[in-house]
């Protein structure tokens, strides 16, 4: 089950009054849904820490519809609009759109109002992912305590790792309940991001004359993703690694939770970087180069060749320590096999070459996985697959929820 951070409290009287007045800015508070139920569910609910956030709800109605999926990222837009009917799910629209380089506030709504267009996929409301810079994650370990002491002990805890404290929304989840030394400990993983990100996240949909019902992180897209597509894989301890232009993220799942999350300061734009460098010219020819030649790498230059296994030598490496510090730190399982999604799994054999750094079963993330295409043009949406898991994730949301 997702686990979605619904930043913004007012949509219903929005519905009620029409669009917000000049100036308007969203209430940030932050809320997450009980977990779904397992075998053995931790005594702790999620839910029951939020019990304030339960009267701004929407109204829930028995055929309210999915949101539309929309992950902003820094180089591109994807977007995926589904349809689900019981335990079916339906692709019913799908897009992907370059932005400029260093895009922001405007161009971002506009190249969203276009792609929307373009696509025939309409306006509505939407399920949308942070990407701010100041995003944070946090594994903590707490004594069991009420509710509310948790909460703010848990707002303690993680203010002192940043350094906009007094400008944070933060939540948590906890992921479950711990015996040590005859004492209950719980294992919770806490988030904390700047309002203004949040709040101009939200502007951005917003001059796209879209209506922001929801806004996710990342990792918490790709476990609702995961759920779906993989449910069948459950049982098992999964890495997603989501490549992307500015860094990579990585969520590791088990038993429809998070149990860990880390930012990693690798992306794409990395291996641009290093072949700019190698052979001079702008950012942006080498730019065009690299998504040339990175689904036909055998026949790429040289500096092409070497810029990407040195990206990907760097990343095994950092993905490498990221698995031992899991292991060690958090006492879990060693991880069963990875995923790879994001722009960079286009790189031709990514996936190969990451298992044989690590000796883990790797493969494309397959967000198609389970899923009936109502769409034109369905080879194309497969080569673009593995770029979809967060925007899927976000678009299994329904509205209300």
């Amino acid at each position: 089950m997702s686990i979605i951070h619904d930043a913004l409290k007012k949509l219903e009287r929005e519905k009620l009054k029409g669009p917000p007045q000049e100036g308007w800015t969203p209430d940030l508070s932050l809320h997450l849904p009980a977990p779904a139920a397992t075998s053995s569910p931790p005594s702790t609910s999620r839910s029951e820490g939020r019990r304030e956030g339960q009267s701004w709800r929407l109204p829930v109605s028995p055929f309210r519809k999915n949101l539309l999926g929309i992950d902003i990222g820094s180089s591109s837009i994807k977007v995926v609009k589904l349809k689900q009917r019981g335990g079916a799910c339906t692709l019913t629209g799908v897009g992907s759109e370059k932005l400029p380089p260093e895009a922001s506030g405007p161009l971002v709504s506009e190249a969203l109002r276009t792609l929307l267009k373009v696509q025939g996929i309409g306006s509505g409301r939407v399920a949308s992912a942070i990407d701010g810079k100041s995003l944070t994650f946090r594994d903590i370990r707490l004594p069991k305590m009420p509710e509310g002491d948790l909460r703010e002990a848990v707002r303690w805890e993680i203010k002192k790792g940043i350094d906009f404290s007094e400008d944070a929304v933060i939540d948590y989840v906890v992921n479950d309940e711990l015996i040590e030394g005859g004492k209950t400990t719980l294992s919770i993983l806490a988030f904390a991001v700047k309002k203004e990100e949040v709040s101009g996240h939200a502007g951005i949909l917003k001059e796209a004359s879209l209506i922001p019902d929801a806004i996710d992180v990342g990792p918490m897209a790709l476990l609702s993703a995961f759920d779906y597509n993989y449910s069948e894989e459950k049982e098992k301890r999964y890495a997603i690694l989501d490549i992307g232009a500015s860094k990579t993220t990585l969520a590791i799942i088990f038993k429809s939770t998070l149990r860990f999350t880390r930012y990693i300061p690798l992306g794409g734009n990395d291996i641009t970087t290093a072949f700019q460098n190698a052979e001079g010219g702008d950012f942006q020819a080498a730019e065009e180069e690299k998504v040339r030649y990175a689904p036909v790498l055998d026949e790429a230059p040289e500096a092409v060749q070497s810029s990407i296994k040195s990206f990907i030598e760097g990343l095994s490496q950092e993905l490498r320590n990221s698995l031992r510090y899991y292991q060690a730190q958090l006492r879990e399982g060693a991880v069963d096999g990875i995923l790879v999604s994001g722009g960079c799994s286009r790189i031709k054999g990514i996936a190969g070459y990451l298992e044989n750094a690590l000796g883990i079963p790797t493969a494309l993330y397959d967000t198609m996985r389970g899923v009936k295409i109502n769409v034109s043009g369905s080879a194309d949406i497969h080569s673009l697959s593995p770029l979809l898991a967060i925007a899927f994730g976000l678009a299994l949301r329904k509205e209300g929820e």
